[in-house]
């Protein structure tokens, strides 16, 4: 049982808090079932600090908990006040007043009052205050707005005590409703913080006398209220550090700013008005100023001249051109176009970019460099003016390292030309980002942005010179930092990429890299990486293995020739079916590989090499022949030669192997080498197709292991090493190329602690250079472990002959074998990274899948391939598909004279399709004549023509298109664009498989052309219509019976302007239309429509052929016009509200939008499931005002169909919207998803919460709303 004291009377704070109320409820939860009261237990500090941390309406209503918990939330020392209840303002200061009456807490840290609503006439804010005060407050957050302004704002008397407070450190002060009256002895001794956001003075000097009094203020805040009482705001306070400044008075109204705070290191203005007097900021790090005003003065910036970090927001840079800024290193400007009620006279509207090359001469030291434009009220791009400069800054050549152009156009010659000046001329630029505006033609720009010239300082000196030297230059280059080179700018990128095809330049490189011992490396690969090892820095770089090569165990053998790695695969999946050989050849360095079809042939142990008789691309070749034991006793071993020449494998019947050879070979200038068993050296002549005996090699003695290697690329090495001692011997020949080879003795060591350089046969070979002499570097394998895990690790050695003087793990695998058999993770050998002629793959294709290659790129990229090779000569006159792109700087001449010649080349029967866009002014040489003629001769079935007019003549040419295209037999899909050009269509033009045509801004000679055109289209069935606004056209008339989707765009506001239609078949509709719909007859089989009508009364003449629709989208400046129209079939419907400018409105056109005809729209579509509600702005970003009243009957697609509700843009502060959602969610029964999308992060949680109140009768809905991240249940 429970008892209450008698005491509780209704003047006890216990009534008071609802305790008639409370007192039930926690009777009920009691009674359900017992709880482990375990925060109870904790000390009465702790609960302290815990209540702290919530609103103190939440700590007061802990009281009613228990005795313990009585008086424990009176202690908080922080007292948080949010006004979130829905009766207003009341009930907040209520609880203000009675929970201070209640307080016991000695020293009160802090005390925030929010009032979200109007404010009361009966909240005593000064005796909140003082009470604060007494208790040695040291932060206070008064914020009290005021949405509808009182006509004599109340003073607002803050007590005494208030203004000599010794403890007070943060102070926000936000009251636009009261006045503050600061007496002349203020003194805030502590006080660090001040913000002062919307606040009314007494009188001019309130502000003066509060801040002159603040002798350790740091952090100052102020936003200011249009009628604050303040002509000048004057700021000087010598110990202030940061200081936030907002003006949003009337636009360059007299309300300057004084400032003259010396100590200032942070500094942010935003202010449409006169900056006034601000004085020098020595210590001035980093400044944010916005001054919005069409022709800014240069005074308030000189004071800026100290700072480090500067951001401009302005309508022109003239202003800060002559302004010395030694120490700044990072700068962002952000220009606006001023609005046409702006412009003061005098002023261009073009904003010079020259202004800012003499800025950069004035700030030596800049790093970073930031540019960004915003648009003006109608969306207009900001006008600006370029002329590239004589002399580059100081910076650009020393300091600049990043550049940043945010919403670049790219399509204006001043913005790419800037860019390029950027580029061009900053040699220590290391990022460079340009964020293209918007994705209109966002791969074209890309492209643009990147064949910019940028030159970087390890580039500046070398890119002036001649391409000669720069070749002998990189002759002497390593192949891996030539690659890596490529970066470098766009000349080097070019010529790097061009050298495949040098063949003098390759063949100088490979001598060079040949003769230097510094350039070898060795080549390792597992199963699924590559790396490449400098046995001298212990460098390495790893990539992964080709797709093909990246399963278990299928690399076998690799060999090098010339930086070329011959790579041979074998399948071991089906072990009782023939392992059949794969074979690629593959260049590391480039990351290219071309696979070799094998022969027919299948040659058991078979042993590969690879050379070349000359150096030339198509002079390599791939050696194979069989190993096998009987085979070479018997005398049948089949040799065979893969030549790159003709791509094919021939047999060598004449040649025959009489010994066994060890597999692993090496190729030294062009030929092949092998350890034989017979102690002697195998090789084989590439040029003469035939096998010889070199020379023999060291006695070998019982347990001592050889390996076979290169020696300064003209002669052979030959390791030995003891199985027990580890002794080491190293055999150098002679020239490979004399008469008579033999091997000497090159060093010999025998020292404690030398490694075994193979541990296991089952292991590949190690493999060893000389990059020293004497010295020998070797990368070997060793393993360890047990039972059927073992984990196999390279070793890279240095051995010379004072033993081993370095060894370095470099990678480990972990594999499994299964009884002795085991077969190798890794595979190497010594490699040369060479710039080698690209593989040469694609030439081998039949000429039906180059010619379709060709078909997918453009056709001047098509005809360049001709000068490759004879192969390629006439691949590109096959190509049944023309498209033709003027990219060209020239304008369009070079385009035209393209598609002439390469027409008069072309050999194609049939043309399947051609297109040309020409992005630049239409020239009277084109011939479209001639173009359409070829293309209609040779059966064309898609011809688009888009040839833009930026400059319109005062005459515009007659397009006479030949006779055959008006009645082309093939033709399928047809695309007009161009509004320079007349369209005069013939009464016996006739497409009878005309299937989809486009109109776009086609301009035609008379009313009835285009009549003609459409009604000698049978099979027409997707229409498209871009109305030009001076087409000939007054009325569009569309009467085609087999049209099943038709767009109409029509941007001219002329009322004389109007479409009829007449398609019966039609299915999709979309309509964009500023003037008079006109006719559109019934479409019965209509399934989906998007209706943008905008004009300010529309009529519901238009609207009610689509009462069949099962899809519309609607957007209108009222929706009156559709309350009356029955649509039986709709599922679902959306409705997009303009709010029309003010030279749209008409006389009795009330600016109030009248939501009741909606409920009247849901009445007569009884099976709605989809309803979605968004409404837009105006051009001056105002809501649509909105009227609502309820209805008494509830439509029936609300009681049984409705599933989804959608409100997008919602408001939340007017009743209207709110109402009208609650209306929904209150009778729409089968809801399942209602999402209320609020329009901006203003007050989102309040609207938020407000939205999740509102009470939803379908009890299985989910609720979605912007900060929600995840649904909501009902």
């Amino acid at each position: 049982m429970i008892r209450f004291s008698s005491s509780c009377s209704s003047s006890s704070p216990l009534f008071f808090f609802g305790a008639n109320i409370i007192i039930p409820f926690v009777l009920r939860k009691l009674k359900k079932m017992p709880r482990i009261d375990r925060i109870s237990a904790l000390h009465d500090d702790l609960l302290v600090n815990i209540l702290s941390q919530v609103p103190t309406k939440d700590a007061v209503t802990t009281m009613v908990l228990s005795k313990r918990w009585a008086l424990v939330w009176t202690m908080v020392p922080k007292l948080e006040y949010e006004d979130t209840s829905k009766e207003g303002g009341k009930n907040l200061w209520r609880l203000v007043d009675k929970s201070l009456q209640l307080h016991k807490a000695p020293v009160l840290e802090s005390m925030h009052i929010q009032a979200e609503r109007q404010f009361t006439d009966d909240a005593d804010v000064g005796k909140c205050v003082s009470y604060a005060v007494d208790h040695n407050v040291r932060e206070i957050s008064l914020i009290i707005p005021s949405f509808i302004l009182p006509s004599q704002p109340k003073i607002l008397l803050l007590p005494s005590n208030f203004y000599t407070s010794k403890t007070l450190v943060n102070l926000t002060l936000s009251c636009s409703a009261l006045v503050v009256d600061v007496p002349s002895l203020a003194c805030f001794p502590l006080l660090q913080t001040l913000a002062l956001l919307n606040v009314v003075f007494n009188d001019e000097s309130s502000h003066a006398r509060l801040l002159a009094n603040c002798p350790a203020l740091s952090y100052l805040h102020v936003i200011r209220y249009y009628s604050d009482n303040v002509t000048r705001f004057i700021v000087k306070v010598p110990s202030l550090k940061s200081f936030t400044y907002t003006d949003n008075h009337e636009r360059y109204s007299a309300m300057p700013l004084v400032l003259d705070s010396p100590g200032l290191q942070h500094l942010s203005i935003f202010d449409y008005g006169d900056l006034g007097s601000i004085q020098n900021m020595p210590h001035l790090e980093t400044a944010y100023v916005g001054h919005l005003v069409p022709q800014p003065n240069d005074k308030f910036l000189r004071s800026f001249s100290s700072v480090g970090s500067l951001h401009l927001r302005l309508m022109d840079v003239e202003c800060f051109s002559a302004i010395n800024f030694p120490r700044l290193m990072k700068f962002k400007l952000h220009l606006f176009k001023p609005s046409f009620s702006e412009l003061r006279p005098g002023y261009s509207e073009y904003c010079s970019l020259e202004p800012l090359m003499l800025f950069l001469h004035n700030s030596p030291v800049l790093k970073v460099l930031t540019i960004s434009y915003g648009v003006g009220l109608y969306y207009e791009d900001l006008p600006l003016s370029w002329n590239q400069q004589s002399s580059v800054p100081g910076c650009l050549l020393a300091h600049l390292e990043i550049f940043v152009w945010d919403k670049f156009g790219g399509r204006r010659r001043q913005e790419r030309e800037c860019v390029a000046y950027i580029f061009a001329n900053s040699k220590c630029l290391k990022t460079a980002t340009v964020l293209p505006r918007c994705s209109y033609r966002l791969e074209e720009i890309v492209e643009d942005i990147k064949s910019l010239y940028r030159r970087s300082s390890s580039s500046s000196s070398l890119s002036s010179l001649h391409s000669e030297l720069l070749e002998e230059i990189l002759c002497r280059v390593p192949a891996e930092a030539m690659m890596r080179s490529k970066p470098t700018c766009k000349q080097w990128n070019d010529l790097i990429k061009a050298l495949p095809t040098n063949k003098t330049f390759i063949y100088k490189h490979l001598d060079r890299s040949s003769s230097d011992s510094s350039s070898k490396r060795f080549i390792r690969t597992s199963d699924s990486s590559v790396r490449i090892i400098d046995p001298v820095t212990k460098e390495r770089s790893t990539s992964p293995m080709p797709a093909e090569f990246q399963e278990s165990n299928k690399v076998h053998t690799i060999l090098q020739c010339d930086g070329l790695v011959l790579c041979i695969r074998r399948d071991y999946s089906q072990i009782s079916q023939p392992r059949r050989p794969h074979i690629a050849i593959w260049n590391p360095l480039l990351r290219r590989a071309k696979w070799i079809d094998p022969s027919g042939g299948l040659l058991p142990n078979s042993v590969y090499g690879m050379g070349y008789k000359t150096r030339e691309e198509d002079g390599y070749k791939i050696l194979r022949f069989s190993n096998s034991w009987f085979k070479v006793a018997e005398g049948d071993t089949q040799v065979e030669v893969y030549e790159f020449k003709n791509s094919s494998w021939r047999t060598l019947d004449h040649v025959k192997v009489d010994v066994r050879v060890d597999s692993k070979g090496v190729s030294v200038m062009g030929n092949m080498y092998w350890l034989t068993e017979k102690n002697g050296i195998l090789g084989f002549d590439f040029t003469a197709e035939t096998f010889k005996d070199v020379c023999s090699c060291p006695p070998l003695f019982f347990g001592h292991r050889r390996y076979l290697s290169c020696f300064r690329e003209d002669r052979l090495s030959l390791l030995q090493q003891a199985k027990e001692s580890k002794k080491i011997e190293v055999w150098i020949s002679n020239n490979l190329a004399d008469e008579s080879v033999s091997f000497t003795r090159y060093f010999s060591v025998d020292k404690p602690g030398l490694p075994a350089l193979n541990l296991h046969e089952s292991i590949l070979h190690p493999v060893y250079c000389f990059v020293k002499p004497r010295r020998m570097f070797a990368l070997c394998e060793g393993d360890e472990g047990e039972g059927v895990t073992y984990t196999t690790y390279g070793i890279l050695c240095e051995i010379d002959e004072g033993g081993l003087r370095n060894q370095t793990e470099t990678e480990t695998e972990t594999e499994r074998i299964y009884g002795r058999l085991r077969y190798p993770i890794f595979c190497g050998h010594v490699y040369v990274p060479k710039k080698m002629p690209h593989i040469d793959r694609i030439s081998a294709l039949h000429d039906d899948l180059l010619v379709n290659i060709l078909s997918q790129v453009p056709t001047k990229d098509a005809v360049t391939t001709m000068v490759l090779s004879k192969r390629w000569g006439l691949v590109w006159t096959m190509v049944p598909k023309l498209e033709y792109n003027d990219t060209s700087k020239e304008g369009g001449k070079s385009l035209w004279r393209l598609v002439d010649k390469s027409l008069q080349l072309h050999k194609a029967p049939v043309l399947q399709s051609l297109r040309i866009q020409a992005e630049r002014q239409f020239t009277d040489d084109a011939d479209v004549g001639k173009c359409v003629s070829y293309a209609v001769d040779h059966n064309v079935r898609e011809l688009a023509l888009i040839i833009p007019s930026l400059i319109l003549p005062t005459q515009p040419k007659i397009l006479l298109l030949p006779s055959n295209f008006y009645t082309s037999k093939t033709l399928v899909n047809l695309t007009l664009s161009f509004s320079a050009l007349v369209i005069d269509v013939p009464s016996l033009a006739c497409f009878p498989l005309l299937q989809t045509l486009a109109l776009l801004k086609v301009v035609f000679k008379d009313e009835s052309s285009h009549v003609r055109l459409l009604a000698n289209c049978p099979a027409l069935s997707y229409l498209r219509v871009n109305r030009y606004f001076g087409d000939n056209v007054k009325t569009f008339i569309v009467k085609v019976p087999s049209l099943k989707s038709f767009t109409y765009t029509q941007n001219d506001r002329r009322a004389s302007r109007s479409l009829v239609l007449d398609s019966p078949g039609l299915r999709h509709l979309i309509i964009f239309d500023y003037g008079d719909l006109g006719s559109i007859q019934n479409m019965p089989h209509l399934e989906t429509a998007y209706v943008g009508h905008l004009v300010p009364q529309p009529n519901d003449k238009f609207l009610r052929s689509f009462s069949s629709v099962g899809n519309l989208y609607l957007r209108l400046m009222d929706v009156a016009c559709f309350s009356a129209i029955n649509f039986p079939r709709l599922m679902k419907f959306k409705l997009h509200l303009l709010k029309p400018s003010s030279s749209e409105f008409v006389p009795g056109y009330s600016e109030y939008c009248s939501l009741e005809p909606l409920i009247f729209f849901l009445h007569n579509s009884p099976i709605l499931k989809v309803l979605t509600i968004s409404y837009d702005v105006g051009p001056d970003f105002e809501d649509l005002p909105l009227s609502w009243n309820q209805q008494s009957s509830v439509p029936g697609c609300l009681l049984s169909h409705l599933e989804i509700f959608v409100w997008d843009k919602f408001g939340g502060r007017r009743r209207q919207e709110r109402e009208c959602v609650a209306y929904i969610f209150a009778n729409s029964k089968c809801l399942k998803t209602a999402t209320v999308l609020p329009r901006c992060s203003y007050r989102l949680e309040e609207i938020v919460e407000d939205i999740k109140s509102m009470y939803r009768v379908s009890e299985s809905s989910q609720l979605i709303t912007h900060s929600d991240s995840t649904i909501l249940e009902g």
